[in-house]
């Protein structure tokens, strides 16, 4: 059987941006939306990131980041991650079948 490690580097290409978005949070530590946009060309994440935790039940945490922006006003932003890679590689495996 493999490791969970050999099964995240033996992934095949996502075909659709939920599977996008999940190829991202299980191949990485965190992703965001500027980096989404950027790799990807995924722009709505937070509707991805909602299917993945309202249809899958997908357990996805969000860290907040505070800084200024140049206006010297505070912002917020944040970094989705997920911690249970095996049930995140179970349902990409059933998104890719569908």
């Amino acid at each position: 059987m493999k490791t969970i490690q050999e099964q995240i580097n033996s992934l095949p290409r996502p075909k659709k941006q939920i599977e996008e978005v999940l190829y991202y949070l299980i191949k990485r530590h965190s992703i965001n939306r500027r980096q989404m946009m950027l790799d990807t060309g995924v722009l709505n994440l937070t509707a991805r990131i909602a299917d993945l935790r309202n249809k899958h039940f997908l357990n996805i945490d969000c860290n907040y980041i505070s800084v200024k922006n140049k206006f010297k006003r505070k912002i917020e932003f944040g970094y989705w991650s997920v911690t249970d890679k095996q049930k995140a590689l179970n349902i990409y495996k059933k998104l890719q079948n569908k």
